[in-house]
């Protein structure tokens, strides 16, 4: 398995920044060892549409309690999940970013702080949207997604919400471009993919409404949720 998965023709090598490509190619084969071709055999369970375990709880010496709460997505392809995690992404900003309605009203209440973030996990057979930081009751902040969740699910998106983090979202991607890491990071995830680091902002430019909203349906099911939560230990 370790030779298998650490294995060159199973990586790709992703420079940027200000360098002379021949130095870079010369250094890489004076360090990086042959390798032998080889047929990797991939195997893909099949996986269930329901969470294992709606909620699950361990004890850490911590002072205060942490949380994931995690929406488990339909999956694609490889392109399609990347395009998903852009997608998502927004959604979660919609739902619970530091510009929503339920973000204020959490952290007025003393249920979030500043630890308070959101990510989207994808790969190539899985995708899930998640919501973590510290809380003194991670259950009520996870009550309280759900609800919200369920709400947008029901009544639709403020269009008004849609269009200022898209504009949000649009801006943060451009920016990527002015940071060498960054730009290395989306080239690598393009290329795991099959698509152009480019068309991350394309993504974002050309999403409407009703993506999202068939995003929502899809992979923000409050029934497909899993709450996870580390205590401190007494």
């Amino acid at each position: 398995c370790y030779n298998t998965f650490y294995n060159l023709r199973n990586m790709v090598l992703v420079v940027a920044g200000n360098f002379d490509p021949d130095v870079v190619i010369k250094l890489a084969d004076k360090i990086l060892k042959p390798a032998p071709p080889m047929n990797i055999s991939r195997m893909s369970p099949p996986e269930p549409e329901t969470v294992a375990r709606t909620r699950t709880e361990v004890s850490l010496p911590i002072s205060m309690p942490v949380f994931q709460l995690g929406f488990k997505g339909t999956p694609g392809d490889a392109a399609r999940n990347l395009k998903s995690q852009v997608e998502n992404e927004l959604l979660l900003e919609i739902i619970a970013g530091e510009s929503s309605h339920l973000y204020r009203k959490l952290y007025d209440e003393g249920l979030i702080d500043s630890s308070f973030s959101f990510e989207v996990m994808a790969g190539r057979d899985y995708v899930a949207s998640l919501y973590e930081g510290e809380s003194r009751n991670p259950d009520a902040v996870a009550e309280a997604i759900r609800e919200e969740v369920a709400r947008l699910r029901k009544e639709g998106i403020d269009p008004e919400d849609f269009a200022r983090c898209k504009r949000a979202a649009y801006g943060r991607y451009i920016g990527m471009f002015a940071k060498v890491e960054a730009i290395a990071g989306l080239m690598m995830l393009a290329e795991f993919a099959g698509v152009d680091m480019y068309d991350f902002p394309e993504w974002v430019a050309n999403v409407t409404l009703d993506d999202l909203t068939l995003r929502l349906q899809q992979d923000f099911d409050p029934e497909r949720s899993a709450l996870s939560v580390v205590t401190p230990s007494k």
